[in-house]
């Protein structure tokens, strides 16, 4: 079972249907792309988990939580669209229902948890579970080279610039590219500061006070 969409879609089909190039073929499926997706499939796996015995958290409709079936303690699932991260006894045995009749969801990248949304995990030698926003720091340093063809700044000051005024800043404003430009890097530094880069949230938050005409 997967998400079906509400939408009226239809698209005509290339020579990659075969027999069926040029006929006008009907979207069935809530696929990437379409505005509603993520809320059919939303409301899909919210649907399952109930049947699961799981109940929204009152703090965060986007966790779940049950009764283990010895009852000694809560499971959780937290939800991002269609990631999902577990935390139960048997995690393997919940994995292998949503795979099944009459859910039949298709899984990919399970397994113990190390990489997530973005944030990288591991233990400490005490056993604790550390968030690592490494691998996310690289990609974006690397987004950051094929932008502007050099390394970003290493020198650095934090939380801010000493007397840096951003609302005096007379420089001309960005043009439409540039602009998009720097809402994606905006958007990315902003992630950055949800994974665990708290350092960078006074400066970041201070410049997308103007992304909307940087």
């Amino acid at each position: 079972m997967e998400a079906t969409t509400k939408e009226k879609v239809y698209i005509r089909a290339g020579s990659e249907f075969g027999p069926l190039e040029g006929h006008l073929l009907i979207v069935y499926k809530a696929v990437y792309g379409l505005k509603s997706s993520g809320l059919q499939f939303n409301q899909l796996l919210a649907k399952c988990l109930r049947e699961l015995g799981f109940v929204r958290t009152m703090c965060e409709s986007d966790i779940w939580m049950r009764i283990s079936a010895n009852g000694l303690f809560y499971e959780y699932i937290g939800t991002y669209v269609d990631d999902l991260c577990l935390v139960m006894e048997n995690p393997q045995d919940f994995l292998m229902k949503l795979e099944s009749a009459p859910y039949n969801f298709k899984l990919k990248g399970c397994g113990p948890l190390s990489f997530h949304l973005g944030c990288g995990f591991s233990h400490d030698s005490s056993g604790t579970l550390c968030m690592d926003p490494g691998k996310y720091i690289d990609k974006m340093e690397c987004s950051y080279e094929q932008l502007f063809h050099c390394k970003p700044c290493q020198k650095v000051t934090s939380p801010l610039d000493k007397g840096d005024h951003l609302e005096l800043d007379a420089s001309k404003f960005l043009d439409t590219d540039e602009t998009m430009i720097h809402q994606l890097l905006i958007g990315a530094m902003q992630w950055s500061i949800s994974i665990g880069r708290f350092d960078i949230a006074s400066a970041v938050m201070s410049l997308s006070s103007f992304r909307a005409m940087p």
